[in-house]
């Protein structure tokens, strides 16, 4: 049973040192497609992956937006309280108008 097992992992040895794999193994592209993909393999257990990020980052930007929109609504409260209409300024040059 050995002695089988021992040809086939020769048989494997010289098909893998004589097939394509090896010569595509040495190209530049391999070389530096291959460490990014082990690296995004290793962060994908640990849930650092660029979805996270992303999905982090739209967290952020919500957050930002209620809490713009809670000022809003503050401003939009107090002057409906004391009846008061929304005044400003322009900086069009058509403040005569309405």
């Amino acid at each position: 049973m050995k002695q089988g097992f021992k040809k086939d992992k020769q048989a494997l040895k010289k098909w893998k040192d004589s097939s394509p794999v090896v010569s595509h193994e040495q190209t530049s592209w391999h070389l530096q497609a291959f460490p990014e993909w082990k690296g995004i393999e290793m962060r994908l257990p640990e849930g650092e992956t660029i979805k996270e990020k992303l999905v982090q980052e739209i967290e952020i930007e919500r957050s930002k937006g209620r809490h713009i929109l809670t000022a809003l609504l503050a401003c939009i409260k107090f002057l409906a309280k004391r009846n008061l209409a929304f005044q400003g300024s322009s900086d069009r040059g058509d403040e005569d108008k309405g």
